[in-house]
């Protein structure tokens, strides 16, 4: 490929592209990098959310064993533990 001239048209597109791919490079790394902090964010959420349930679910499994307690004379002997 011949060499461009000083000053032809396509020689300042290249260089105005040149210059630009630094900054795309860049963007891009930045988009990646908030994308994987992102991500990182909505699994520690998620395992929040999933230690919340099971703490949940602990409550009420603890408040049926003491509703059932409360009132186990209104149950047979033969079902009491």
């Amino acid at each position: 490929m011949p060499p461009l001239q000083d000053g032809s048209p396509l020689e300042a597109i290249l260089e105005r592209i040149l210059n630009l791919i630094p900054g795309l490079v860049q963007a891009a790394l930045v988009q990646a990098a908030l994308v994987q902090v992102d991500l990182i964010q909505v699994d520690l959420i998620q395992a929040n959310l999933v230690q919340v349930d099971f703490v949940q679910a602990g409550l009420v499994q603890v408040g049926l064993v003491q509703v059932n307690l409360e009132h186990s004379h209104d149950f047979p002997r033969k079902f009491l533990v």
